[in-house]
């Protein structure tokens, strides 16, 4: 079955029309019941997968498509599946880049338009952010970077987190630096207002569980950020309240 265009990707029991995805699941069996469905729509549907998973676990990964029904080696040989590693995607030469990895995300899903598909739906595991490696700590530079990329992409480009290895701190950050994200129904959501102000347009986080989609917030941005008058004053003691943070970010070279 081949999706007609426009068509709107299918992402737990809700549509969306392509954009950034964060997944939180708990543990490798979670990861498969949530994303194996979506892997499969994909195949179905005439669109491409490719998938950024740790090296010592691609067999694995490929099994346990295998054992949800996924014809692996087939999709493999016509190219329809692509399975790539973190050292040729994330940590390119031992280190994490932001603007390396992004220009490659670019590359990737232009690769598939380039080949006919309508839409590339890829999964970037992502516990390769607590490998000890130069860089790993711009983590949410990337995903801010990568949410702008994504903003009226045909494209599904999903980050999935596990919930056993990451701070739990770290996920509210996460969320807010996504436009979409696939909950369980189980899953509780901690939401704040950040410290930057401006005019604009309007950008919405949503939540995507069961038969729901739920906004949780919408705020209003464009390049013109203001500083909010308490940031210095709210910023806790020997911290540092990054009031350059956004106009640095957006002047970077993978931000232009």
């Amino acid at each position: 079955m081949t999706a007609e265009p426009g068509a709107h990707l299918r992402l737990g029991d809700g549509e969306i029309p392509g954009g950034h995805v964060c997944v939180l699941f708990d543990g490798a069996d979670d990861f498969y019941e949530q994303l194996a469905p979506f892997v499969a729509d994909g195949f179905e549907r005439g669109e491409r997968a490719v998938h950024i998973v740790d090296p010592s676990k691609r067999d694995d990964h490929l099994a346990r498509l295998a054992a949800a029904g996924i014809d692996v080696d087939s999709a493999t040989d016509r190219g329809q599946l692509e399975v790539e590693s973190w050292p040729e995607f994330y940590l390119v030469g031992g280190r994490f880049q932001p603007e390396v990895t992004v220009k490659l995300l670019k590359a990737t899903l232009d690769a598939g338009r380039e080949r006919g598909y309508r839409a590339t739906r890829a999964i970037g595991m992502m516990d390769w952010v607590l490998e000890r490696a130069l860089g790993v700590d711009a983590i949410a530079s990337y995903e801010a970077i990568v949410d702008g990329v994504l903003r009226s992409s045909n494209d599904a480009v999903v980050c999935a987190y596990d919930v056993r290895r990451h701070r739990p701190s770290m996920f509210v950050d996460l969320l807010a630096l996504h436009a979409y994200a696939l909950l369980k129904e189980n899953t509780k959501i901690l939401s704040f207002e950040p410290h930057l102000h401006a005019p604009g347009a309007r950008m919405c986080l949503e939540a995507i569980w069961g038969y729901n989609i739920q906004t949780i917030n919408c705020v209003g941005y464009d390049h013109n950020w203001e500083t909010h008058p308490d940031d210095i004053a709210s910023t806790p003691p020997g911290e540092d309240p990054e009031t350059e943070y956004p106009s640095k970010l957006l002047s970077s070279p993978a931000g232009r």
